[in-house]
């Protein structure tokens, strides 16, 4: 999953740094909807300031094999898994 794809956030999503912790919030019409707040690690805190609907994420495999100590290969298959993820909450698409 990881080649050529470029993944944009959905605008439907507000991201905010709260104590040093990256969260999702997704938009809702009412107060009533909101039934789920996402926190992210570190690590995917640093992807998701990544994502610019640009960039592929095999760029950002380069990048983050420069950032953090994994393989090249574990660092794919986090980020596949992770953009599995993010598209599952509609974070992305």
């Amino acid at each position: 999953m990881v080649q050529n794809t470029v993944l944009r956030r959905n605008s439907n999503m507000i991201s905010r740094v709260i104590g040093g912790e990256t969260v999702l919030l997704p938009l809702y019409r009412d107060s009533r909807e909101i039934n789920c707040i996402y926190t992210l690690n570190p690590a995917a805190a640093w992807v998701w300031r990544r994502i610019d609907g640009k960039t592929g994420l095999d760029k950002i495999a380069g990048e983050a094999a420069g950032e953090f100590r994994s393989s090249p290969a574990e660092i794919r298959t986090t980020l596949s898994r992770l953009a599995a993820e993010l598209k599952s909450i509609k974070a992305v698409m």
